[in-house]
């Protein structure tokens, strides 16, 4: 029986370090380099949207055209609904 206990204690040394190697452990960056990488994809970024900055600032300069047009086509459109209000009020005046 001393020898299995013996054989058993063996086994348990040897799984010793495993189960500390499973152990849950902080994140780390694998490299040093990472900081670096970071910083280049935050350049590359940066450059990407330089080069669509005048595309979307001339969308800007179409869409507040287009709120202007819409805001003149609305004001067309009021003042013919007004009239028309006007021409019924005077039919219905003249009717009565």
């Amino acid at each position: 029986m001393a020898i299995q206990i013996s054989k058993f204690e063996k086994l348990e040394e040897l799984l010793r370090p495993h189960q500390h190697s499973l152990a849950p452990r902080r994140w780390k960056p694998r490299h040093k380099s990472s900081k670096p990488q970071l910083h280049l994809l935050l350049q590359n970024s940066i450059k990407e949207l330089q080069l669509i900055e005048p595309g979307l600032s001339s969308l800007l300069g179409s869409l507040v055209q287009l709120k202007s047009l819409l805001e003149q086509i609305e004001g067309v459109i009021l003042l013919k609904l007004k009239r028309k209000e006007e021409k019924e009020s005077v039919r219905i005046s003249a009717l009565h």
